[in-house]
């Protein structure tokens, strides 16, 4: 799998540097990225897995095990702890155990926690959460009580829908939050001109790396309303991870709407069993040539740093090859035909 997982990072990065969907004399050079009879990098040798319900419940014997990384990508946090049941959060929980890296995006961040503030449907049956911010969990589900000013109402008398939440290691007491409804953006009439899935500005903790972009729709974070990523529950008051980027407040001058600056974007944690927890609130993997949440606003050397950063922040993981950064791709947003 490592090997594997090295070349479809390096094909990765190789083809926002040179455009080319495959090595020179492939014949995958012009192939569009979304034909599903070739890989990333236009090479038979490097392939990858797609696990259904089905077979994920299945890995109770072993096959998961050996992998090195699963990746979990965006949607519904409670509809992917659903279908996982508890066959599977047994099964993802052993693979961590068992010194297993993981890769969540948005809803795959979620699934990590303990539980996580919402505004609004999310999935489960809705009743009081349904016009306001509750709280899902592994013990329930807790709307807001005016008497104790905290979320001390339990839903549907005792009952989980989000029992399957993995609530792993340093993430078992932690909650997380990504009001999509409250953060100016898709959700908001102003963002018309702009593309329904806002990017923002972007920062990381590594002096190194360039000013950033990236498209935010939702996805685990902390320090909006309910959450600190400092004293992350009042259990413990103990920090979690390590943040490695975080979004910073643009100028309406560009083009952008009001955001929050104070929400990290990309965190770590390790496990405690020889592997990491890795979490995008945003989504990093965007692509301006194939997506149906459009380009962002973000121009083109703009998500190929998202994609450096990306695999040079997984590099420890998976001892990949450490692309470059475009150091003259500035962080504005993208205007009229750019």
């Amino acid at each position: 799998v490592c090997a594997t997982c090295v070349k479809w990072a390096e094909s990765l990065a190789a083809f926002w540097q040179t455009g080319a969907r495959g090595p020179p004399g492939s014949g995958y050079e012009s192939t569009p990225l979304n034909n599903g009879a070739m890989t990333y990098a236009g090479d038979s040798s490097a392939t990858y897995v797609t696990l259904t319900t089905s077979e994920f419940e299945d890995c109770y014997n072993g096959e998961l095990n050996t992998l090195q990384l699963l990746i979990m990508p965006g949607g519904s946090a409670y509809s992917i702890q659903d279908a996982l049941g508890s066959p599977g959060k047994t099964a993802l929980t052993n693979f961590l155990n068992n010194g297993g890296d993981y890769l969540g995006f948005c809803a795959g961040g979620y699934l990590m926690a303990r539980g996580y503030y919402w505004s609004g449907y999310d999935g489960a049956p809705a009743d009081n959460c349904d016009e306001q911010f509750c709280r899902y969990e592994v013990d329930g589900t807790f709307s807001y009580d005016d008497a104790t000013k905290d979320f001390t109402v339990h839903e549907w008398n005792g009952n989980s829908y989000h029992s399957n939440l993995i609530a792993y290691g340093p993430l078992a007491n932690v909650y997380v939050e990504g009001p999509i409804e409250e953060i100016a953006g898709p959700w908001a009439l102003v963002s018309n001109p702009n593309a329904p899935y806002d990017s923002h500005k972007v920062v990381s903790t590594d002096p190194q790396v360039p000013p950033l972009r990236q498209v935010y729709y939702g996805g685990a974070t902390e320090n909006y309303l309910y959450t600190n990523s400092t004293s992350y529950s009042a259990e413990s008051g103990l920090d979690w991870g390590n943040e490695l980027a975080h979004f910073v407040s643009d100028s309406p001058a560009d083009g952008d709407l009001p955001f929050p600056s104070n929400l990290w974007t990309l965190k770590y944690a390790d496990t405690g069993n020889g592997g990491k927890i890795v979490i995008s609130s945003a989504h990093i993997e965007a692509s301006v040539f194939y997506t149906d949440i459009g380009d962002g606003g973000m121009t083109e050397c703009q998500s190929y740093n998202n994609y450096v950063f990306m695999t040079r922040s997984i590099s420890g993981i998976l001892n990949i090859a450490l692309p470059e950064y475009d150091m003259t791709c500035l962080a504005d947003r993208k205007v009229g035909g750019e």
